[in-house]
């Protein structure tokens, strides 16, 4: 009996700590199909607030730390706990195989495709990370205050008219093969404007001389260090000829591009239709089932009502995700 107990609580516990990463999921579905719906509005208008947004999140401090404890850990823990409930939950289900349903009931309905919805997403968070998060994430190198931020695309009918507008600068495969030599020779120029700089400490004599020679030294050895940045950070990229390395001065401008380049191909928007259909049903489906697995609500009317809500949000959230990827799409087309 004590077993049996402590197996209850250990299996209730985990369900309701499921629950609430599932909520957590719900959350930042939202902000981040939003965020990526402005995407869309900069294609139609021009307007930057994509851009001022991934910047903004990108400004955060300790950003890394906030994506692995309050992403990476409960998204992890959700799917885990999830496909384990997803491979063993069959209590609505008859004895046997466990593939006809007790009741055939829309939440019945709503529960297969909870499950299955569950391993779309397994597969669809995977990677999306994989492809935005490493292949396609910016690089950077800076000099003060001074920053350079890198992304590789494939070159798109749209791109050079898109560069223009977003004041970004595209280097291709020819660009590149003179970048080692430049890097060379500013590295050589950094070398020797450094030996006289020591030179210049060491003649005090000269002083009204040495300071207005040192003021105009130090900003062409800043100026020297600036190009060393941008050429070192080009020096890492190797290309084909139907690619370029596209500069910019902040993490968002480049974002814009990547998603521009990844929403180019009529599979890719497909797929990732089924993606976000499949996270705006997930989230909104578990929300409105969380409501009646604590308890919230115990009358048949509130649960009808709340689910009526749960899926006009859906909808919404859902819509948000879709305007980034086929306003993209379009884009390439008008």
């Amino acid at each position: 009996m004590t077993a049996e107990v402590s197996t209850y609580s250990r299996e209730y516990i985990l369900g309701r700590i499921q629950s609430l990463t599932g909520l957590w999921f719900v959350l930042f579905l939202c902000e981040h199909l939003f965020t990526n719906s402005q995407v869309a509005l900069f294609f139609a208008d021009d307007q930057m607030w994509f851009v001022r947004s991934v910047n903004f999140l990108h400004s955060l401090p300790y950003l890394q730390v906030i994506e692995i404890v309050l992403l990476g850990v409960p998204i992890l823990f959700h799917a885990v706990l999830g496909i384990r409930i997803a491979i063993t939950g069959k209590s609505i289900y008859a004895s046997g195989d466990g593939t006809k349903p007790i009741i055939k009931s829309g939440r019945n309905r709503a529960f297969r495709w909870q499950k299955i919805t569950a391993f779309i997403l397994l597969i669809g968070i995977i990677a999306h990370v994989v492809n935005m998060r490493f292949m396609h994430y910016p690089t950077t190198t800076s000099y003060g205050s001074t920053h350079y931020y890198f992304t590789k695309v494939p070159i798109f009918s749209k791109l050079y008219s898109l560069s223009e507008r977003l004041n970004v600068t595209l280097y291709s495969k020819v660009d590149l093969a003179n970048v080692g030599t430049e890097l060379k020779k500013v590295q050589a120029k950094i070398f020797e404007l450094n030996k006289k700089e020591k030179q210049l400490y060491i003649e005090e004599e000269k002083y009204g001389a040495y300071m207005d020679e040192m003021n105009h030294l130090q900003k062409l050895l800043g100026s020297y260090k600036k190009k060393a940045a941008l050429y070192q950070g080009l020096s890492d990229y190797q290309l084909n000829s139907d690619q370029v390395v596209v500069v910019a001065d902040n993490t968002g401008t480049l974002m814009l591009i990547n998603v521009a380049s990844c929403f180019r191909s009529s599979i890719n928007c497909i797929l990732y239709t089924i993606f976000v259909a499949s996270a705006a049903f997930h989230a909104f489906n578990g929300l409105g089932a969380a409501a009646m697995s604590w308890g919230i609500l115990i009358r048949k009317s509130a649960q009808i009502k709340w689910f009526s809500i749960c899926i006009g949000l859906m909808l919404l959230i859902g819509a948000l995700g879709l305007m980034a990827i086929w306003g993209s799409y379009i884009y390439h087309y008008i």
